[in-house]
């Protein structure tokens, strides 16, 4: 590694002031210097200031930091990016980021082709005063692609405020709650939008405060009708949806059933991965409601039959189907089968959409025949969108890897074979000298652990490359494919990019899932140390050349195995990462997520969060170059999260190397973030990786890679 002394930075930040408070937890006393940090304060405002500019001139200042803004810039120009596909009518719609746009444009492309046209441009449809940028959080469209609504809002803070659009004239709809502004409704909670069949009816949910700890409590649902003639609104609040909450954390998920007849509702607690699930016919109100299940992933109500995907006894899914009314069930399994993460039903067929060693899988099940057949795809990847189409019957698919940009795919009613649409045209910055190998680590409790890397294809196992190691583990959220040009070109030029599909996430299911929960989350950072050993061991790397990252709560994965293991990693890089879990639950997101990292209120919720957190872990340690990302106006990981980290490693690392806290003033999590501030912020954590990572001096000839699982073999 280069010498610390070259790396640090030459305008040194002040240190966090610190003002130890002491709480005492069932008899466990933890210590937190940096308290302040979680009131916005002047003070804290000019630390990140002068934070900020500390990280601004350490990586101005390293070499190539220009050229790889603009090589970025260029990379991520050569493709658009398209997400959330939906039908409405006769046209399908979608959100896609063309190169002149900084954020999504809503798109509306006729089925029978012909010219497409913008719906909303946020960059000219709407201004909010003093706003960086605004941008869609999310759409739904009415089934007759006559309606649009969607969530508006400003600088990546995902505080959706709600329009309605008529599709047609473009004209917004007066959508306003009694005494609001026009044609509007803030607090809006996504994805809480249901369109009723006859696209003349949606319900919704809406947070129940502005901020604080009762931000995301007491969800209240609602309904709109729209008259179609006047384009007027009338609102019906649905109160008695409420009753069957049980506390103020738990959520009502509210739709209409695939007929309209039935008012269903979803209530999960918190973040809790399954819920319970009631019904009740629409047109009658005052009808007892019928539970559903009481273990639903996923539902589907269609015709006074339910479909559920609940976990079934091995985790990995099974879908129940029975009538409403009465007991009569059966349940449609996959014998040694894929994961089932989600499905839809499209007339006499369940479209599954499954994880199958890691990459997606999509299945057609007719259960009247048994007939079941697997959709071809053409390559291995993870299936990021799908829009089912309740008319045609068809599905489309978006398709897309770590050595591919995403594809949008056709596959009709009764077929298994994908037709390219060619919405998304092909991507001229590909490459056929990087794939990708899926391969098997023994963890230390001997577990099979998958681990994707992503290589050169001529790679040579000799400990010269420079790699970049990350995982999730959190909420059994599954890290997909997703194609990265700025990575895959820094795979080109000799590093190796590597995911940890470690417990914890939902790569292996229900009970994979469970395995790194509540203290098991001491074995999903394990897992992701037993990853990095064998990326040394396997000769992919070596020990001063691989870097940890993480992501959000991946964060505490990736930082909590640095803090047990400093000398394991030569850099590490935290994108907007949770830090202390101690302290979530004092502040407004902290409640809903709960169930997955534990409660102080409780020994064995203690128990849980003294493993996941990491800023009580840290002490004086010779750590790596560390570079922290944060948003000011991030919605789900509350500023001081990152701060308080940075100030605790800054304060107690002997090594000497830089700790930079990277702050962005107008974006959050990520989420609405505009095509620049994406740009150059993977410039920004290739400047860093290049600068601290030891670059091999040589390329040297050994036993060349083994390929296993991955798409060379396809």
């Amino acid at each position: 590694m280069t010498e610390s002394h070259d790396l640090r930075p030459r305008a040194l930040p002040s240190a966090a002031r610190r003002s130890p408070v002491t709480d005492v937890h069932h008899g466990v006393s933890i210590q937190d210097p940096y308290r302040w940090t979680e009131t916005e304060t002047a003070e804290l405002g000019s630390w990140l200031e002068e934070q900020s500019r500390s990280c601004e001139e350490f990586l101005d200042t390293r070499p190539g930091r220009s050229g790889l803004r603009e090589r970025c810039a260029s990379l991520s120009a050569a493709d658009a990016h398209v997400v959330n596909v939906q039908y409405g009518g006769d046209h399908v719609f979608l959100l896609r980021r063309d190169v002149d746009a900084p954020v999504h444009r809503l798109i509306a492309r006729p089925r029978s082709g012909g010219e497409e046209r913008v719906v909303v441009d946020p960059a000219v449809h709407h201004t909010v005063d003093g706003a960086h940028h605004v941008s869609i959080d999310w759409y739904n469209v009415s089934p007759d692609g006559r309606f649009v609504a969607y969530g508006l809002s400003a600088n990546g803070s995902e505080l959706s405020t709600l329009y309605v659009v008529d599709a047609v004239n473009g004209t917004l709809l007066p959508v306003s709650l009694p005494g609001a502004a026009t044609s509007r409704m803030t607090r809006l909670r996504h994805p809480g939008i249901s369109w009723h069949p006859d696209s003349r009816r949606f319900v919704y949910q809406r947070l129940g405060a502005d901020s604080g700890l009762a931000k995301y409590q007491n969800v209240a649902a609602g309904m709109y009708e729209i008259d179609a003639g006047t384009g007027q609104v009338a609102v019906h609040p649905l109160n008695y949806v409420g009753a069957l909450a049980s506390t103020p954390d738990d959520t009502p998920v509210v739709t209409f059933s695939g007929d309209g007849h039935w008012l269903v509702v979803g209530i999960r607690s918190g973040c809790e991965r399954t819920g319970t699930v009631y019904a009740r016919r629409l047109d009658g109100p005052t009808d007892a409601w019928r539970k559903v299940s009481d273990a639903a992933m996923a539902w589907h109500v269609a015709h006074d039959e339910a479909y559920v995907l609940v976990p079934g006894d091995d985790g990995r899914g099974r879908i129940v189907v029975g009538p409403l009314a009465g007991d009569a069930r059966h349940t449609l399994v996959l014998e040694n089968g894929p994961v089932i993460e989600d499905f839809c039903v499209l007339g006499d067929s369940v479209m599954l959409r499954c994880l199958d060693g890691g990459s997606s899988a999509v299945i057609r099940l007719r259960p009247s025949t048994g007939e079941r057949a697997t959709i071809r795809l053409p390559h291995l990847g993870s299936v990021t969108e799908w829009a089912p189409d309740p008319v045609t019957g068809e599905c489309l698919i978006g398709l897309s890897s770590w050595t591919h940009q995403l594809r949008l795919l056709r596959v009709a009613a009764d077929s298994a074979e994908c037709a390219d649409t060619g919405w998304v045209p092909p991507s001229p910055v590909e490459r056929n000298d990087v794939t990708t190998s899926t391969v098997t680590v023994l963890a230390s409790d001997g577990v099979e652990v998958p681990m994707t890397v992503v290589h050169r294809v001529d790679q040579r196992l000799d400990g010269s490359s420079p790699a970049l190691l990350n995982a999730y583990g959190f909420f059994g959220i599954t890290l997909r494919a997703a194609f990265n040009p700025a990575l895959v070109e820094w795979v080109a030029g000799g590093g190796i990019w590597a995911t940890g599909h470690v417990r914890g996430g939902g790569e292996g299911g229900e009970r994979w899932a469970q395995a790194g929960h509540g203290t098991g989350q001491e074995r999903t950072i394990a897992d992701f140390l037993d990853c990095a050993g064998h990326l040394v061991d396997a000769g992919w790397t070596s020990t001063d050349r691989l870097a940890a990252e993480g992501t959000s709560a991946g964060g505490l994965t990736a930082a909590g195995a640095m803090v047990r293991s400093p000398d394991r990693f030569a850099a590490v890089v935290l994108r907007v990462p949770v830090t202390t879990t101690l302290r979530l639950e004092m502040h407004e997101n902290g409640p809903p997520n709960i169930p997955e990292y534990g409660t102080v209120t409780t020994e064995e919720g203690l128990a849980a969060l003294l493993v996941s957190d990491v800023c009580h872990r840290v002490t004086a340690a010779a750590y790596p170059p560390v570079l922290i990302t944060m948003g000011l106006n991030d919605p789900r990981v509350t500023p001081f999260q990152p701060a308080k980290l940075a100030a605790h490693l800054q304060h107690s690392s002997t090594s000497g190397h830089p700790v930079l806290l990277r702050v962005e003033k107008h974006a959050g999590h990520g989420v609405g973030s505009t095509k620049r501030q994406l740009d150059d912020e993977i410039a920004d954590r290739l400047t860093f990786l290049n600068a601290v990572l030891a670059q091999p001096g040589s390329v040297a000839a050994q036993q060349p890679v083994p390929h296993s699982q991955g798409e060379r073999e396809k």
